[in-house]
């Protein structure tokens, strides 16, 4: 009976250890990430470099805005605007081109390095191997992202997930739901943000 307890205890400091080891790998994850916050969207990222360069990606360069105001009359958003108010400002026009207003809705952003990285995460949270730079998942309201392909018609059709998963009280058939972040997609791809 003795060798029965003892056995139990090393049990018991096993589970211990073992739960001591993932809460402190937890906790590292965490302390590495950051997050930049808006208005609308939460950005979480683990290196400076990458929300550097989906910045870069998604922001108007300055040839794009001359072309907006010599075709379409207006500049778009300001060369001075926050990296928060071209996430909200692009979130925003997403409902509007889909006319599903909602002002309360935020969404959070993962970005992430590479389409490796995308694939595996893709794995681990929604069990589905994909080959997309981008996709987004509904349980935790958020788009995972590859930085290196990312443009602003990838990031409003993803944001486009977003409105039309949270806007119907029944959720859209799945082929629906595509044809319509596709749709916005096109519409911000050709238009001025």
């Amino acid at each position: 009976m003795n060798r029965n307890r003892g056995t139990i205890s090393l049990c018991q400091w096993l589970i211990l250890l073992t739960t001591l080891l993932v809460a402190l790998s937890v906790k590292q994850a965490f302390a590495e990430e950051h997050v930049y916050h808006s208005k609308l969207v939460s950005i979480h990222y683990n290196d400076a470099r990458l929300l550097q360069e989906f910045e870069r990606k998604i922001r108007p360069t300055a040839f794009t805005r001359t072309l907006n105001k010599i075709f379409l009359g207006q500049a778009g958003i300001s060369e001075e605007a926050t990296l928060g108010e071209l996430v909200d400002t692009l979130f925003r026009r997403v409902q509007l081109i889909l006319d599903m207003p909602q002002p309360d809705l935020r969404v959070h952003i993962r970005l992430l390095a590479d389409q490796d990285e995308v694939s595996r995460v893709c794995s681990q949270v929604a069990g589905k191997f994909i080959k997309a730079p981008a996709f987004y998942y509904q349980k935790t309201n958020t788009i995972y992202l590859q930085t290196r392909k990312v443009s602003k018609g990838i990031l409003a059709h993803e944001m486009g997930h977003a409105v039309v998963d949270h806007y119907f009280v029944i959720r859209p058939p799945s082929k629906i739901a595509e044809m319509l972040s596709q749709y916005v997609d096109r519409e911000i791809s050709e238009q001025p943000l």
